[in-house]
């Protein structure tokens, strides 16, 4: 990713000989996509976030073919990045709260497991056929937990 982004340096000399503002307006767009491509390669991992390293690749690409003396090309690639980052992140909200929700569920299956369980022991204490215990146990108790699942744990 360092050597992506030090692929510029030639056409950021460039801006500065062609608008001498680049060096003195932090808000300048050429300034600012180069700091914020900087900015989103500092957490890069390249083993999983192979599109954070196309998106820079495509951008630097374009510059370097596209870029004569019009400045607006970096506002314009700019404009690009920060969409692309949104959708990142806005994707990587959507895993994570889909992870949340998917431990939430085991652990609310592993619970309502062992209240079942506890239950159907609790009622199998004392004088009760082996069959009917082993009937209680072996198929019951999957009735059970289906049921407090779909209807919840007061259904138990």
């Amino acid at each position: 990713m360092k050597a992506l982004i030090g692929r510029l340096q030639i056409p950021m000399l460039k801006v500065g000989m062609l608008d001498k503002s680049f060096f003195s307006r932090k808000a300048h767009p050429a300034r600012k996509l180069l700091n914020k491509l900087a900015e989103a390669a500092v957490g890069w991992n390249g083993e999983h976030d192979q599109a954070l390293y196309k998106k820079v690749e495509s951008v630097v690409q374009r510059v370097l073919v596209e870029f004569e003396n019009d400045v607006s090309l970096f506002g314009a690639l700019l404009e690009d990045f920060e969409d692309f980052l949104t959708k990142e992140q806005q994707k990587a909200v959507h895993l994570e709260t889909q992870s949340a929700r998917m431990v939430q569920g085991k652990e609310r299956l592993r619970m309502t497991k062992q209240r079942v369980r506890i239950e159907v022991e609790r009622r199998c204490k004392g004088s009760v056929p082996k069959f009917v215990r082993q009937f209680l146990v072996s198929y019951w108790q999957n009735l059970l937990l289906v049921t407090a699942i779909k209807e919840g744990d007061e259904s138990i």
